[in-house]
Order: structure tokens, then sequence, then C-alpha cells
């Protein structure tokens, strides 16, 4: 019996370690945004109760939840692969199911997620991943999708703003999906 217990508790640390590797690998460790810059990002992107946003990396689904409290007919969807706040925010989600009856966490991997239907993709990423994510946003953004970043900006694409980067946190930058497109809005880079 006690083999067997041995085996489980190994095979949930195994799981836990490795997702979270394999989370900040393909785009990046798991660190919570802020709530200020959550606020100051639902306002950069205008976001309205039709819309459907998309948190890329969505962690414990802190913007999300943000997002349905300020405009509760809004579509949130959130993709995540580190499975501890995954699964927090899906037990903080059920905590209130009325409440964020419109939010949904998936447990995937945000390139192999088709997010065609978004008006708004929140990214804190590592650059790392941003030439795989322009190759995605090209395919699958429409024009007048959103796109915020925190952080760091696309190094081949002009943000159309800025937003607190004279602040004590980190900026934000904002896009829209036709720039991905745009030929002239791509620096060639070696």
């Amino acid at each position: 019996m006690n083999n067997y217990l041995e085996i489980i508790l190994f095979v949930t640390v195994f799981f836990i370690v490795g997702s979270a590797a394999y989370g900040a690998t393909v785009g990046a460790p798991w660190v919570p945004t802020k709530r200020e810059v959550i606020k100051r990002a639902l306002q950069a992107v205008k976001l309205k109760n039709t819309d459907t946003i998309y948190d890329l990396g969505s962690g414990n689904g802190s913007l999300l939840f943000e997002a349905a409290r300020k405009y509760p007919q809004c579509r949130a969807i959130g993709l995540e692969l580190f499975i501890l706040p995954y699964l927090y925010a899906r037990l903080r989600k059920s905590l209130a199911r009325k409440r964020y009856h419109r939010v949904k966490f998936l447990y995937r991997d945000l390139f192999l997620f088709n997010i065609s239907d978004a008006d708004v993709v929140f990214v804190f990423l590592m650059p790392g991943c941003y030439k795989r994510l322009v190759k995605k946003f090209r395919r699958e953004l429409n024009d007048h999708c959103r796109v915020i970043i925190e952080a760091w900006p696309f190094a081949d694409i002009e943000p159309l703003a800025v937003i607190g980067k004279n602040s004590d946190h980190l900026p934000l930058y904002l896009y829209h999906g036709r720039q991905f497109r745009e030929d002239k809005n791509i620096k060639k880079s070696g």
C-alpha cells in the first residue's frame, strides 16, 4: 500500500513540475498580473459586453474575473498550461458559478488553439515566443481585434499606444489585428 502512495505522490509532483516547466518553455513562467495593470488593460482595450476576450497564459484568471465583473455579458476564455493556477481558476469559477457563467478556462497550449473569434487578446508572455505568436495572430486575428501586451512589446511591430510606461507597474502595449498582416508594420529583421 505504501508503494502505491509513493507512486501517486511521484506522479502528482512530476505532473505539477512538468506542467510548470512546459508552460514556462512554451510561453512564460506564471507571474500574476497586478490588479492595477488589469484595470488599465481593460480600460485601454475599451472592453464591451459583446466582446470575446482571450487571456493567453491566463494563470489564476484574475484578468478574466475582473473583465466578467465589469462586463458580465462578455465572453472570457483563458488558456493555461501550468496546472496549479489553472485548477485554482477553475475552483474560483465554480465557487461563484452564476457570476462567472461566461468565463471559461481551458488547459490548452495557446499555439494549438484557434482564437479567430477574439475581439480582445491579452498577453503576458516572454518575448522568446513572440515570433510564433505573430504568425498565429497573422493567421487568426480579425483586423479590429485589440491586442494588449504586458511588459515587452513586439520588436518588429510598432504599438498603437503605450500605457503606463512611467508608472511603478509594467507597461502595456496596444495593437490591432490588422497590424500583424500589414507588411509595412512588420520590420524585416535579419
